[in-house]
């Protein structure tokens, strides 16, 4: 189970280090949870998907579906505002559609986010900061390795993958710590400043 270099790795890996990157993320999901119109929570989560995609991400876009729909369910079970449509006897009204389509929408930005802004490398100053970043490593590794374990081997595979993670942490096969570069911090503020021009002017 090899792991790519600094050199080897996304142009993220390369320009922007793994703190201020999961600072970044920290703010973008404010953004996401504060914005109202469904239109830009469904830019925002093509824009996260495209992310992933170009990084390589494990998607798994049906998980992903499985989970908004189950949030909208039970959300409209709690029917407020005019009924749009009947199915059987059950009432589908507008608002609770329009509030549990925004929460799945929230929801899957914020996983499709952390999978961007979680790197095993991050490192924060001080013994708490150590632990925090050790953390959010193990977090990244584990699930990066999610899709290897199997049902019919599942306490047999959550023991390899266990064991892997930690010898792999342990023997410091990490990416090498990396600086922000100038373009690095550019792009990161542009997307940033969309965001705010889509959060204030076009809601």
């Amino acid at each position: 189970m090899e792991r790519k270099s600094a050199e080897e790795g996304t142009w993220l890996d390369r320009n922007v280090s793994s703190s201020f990157l999961l600072l970044a993320g920290l703010l973008f999901s404010l953004m996401i949870v504060i914005e109202r119109s469904l239109c830009l929570k469904c830019l925002q989560l093509l824009f996260l998907f495209l992310v992933n995609v170009l990084l390589r991400k494990q998607l798994r876009v049906v998980n992903k579906l499985i989970l908004a729909l189950f949030i909208v369910f039970f959300n409209l079970l709690s029917p407020a505002g005019e009924v749009i449509l009947k199915i059987f006897s059950f009432p589908v009204t507008r608002d609770a559609l329009r509030v549990g389509m925004g929460k799945a929408l929230n929801i899957v930005c914020l996983i499709y986010l952390s999978k961007i802004v979680v790197r095993d490398d991050i490192m924060f100053p001080g013994e708490i900061g150590r632990l925090i970043g050790r953390t959010f490593g193990f977090f990244s590794r584990l699930s990066s390795y999610r899709g290897r374990i199997s049902v019919k081997r599942l306490f047999q595979d959550l023991d390899e993958v266990f064991l892997t993670v930690y010898e792999e942490r342990a023997d410091g096969n990490t990416y090498v710590r990396r600086e922000n570069s100038f373009l690095g911090i550019f792009v990161i503020g542009v997307i940033f400043l969309l965001n705010l021009v889509f959060l204030y002017f076009l809601n």
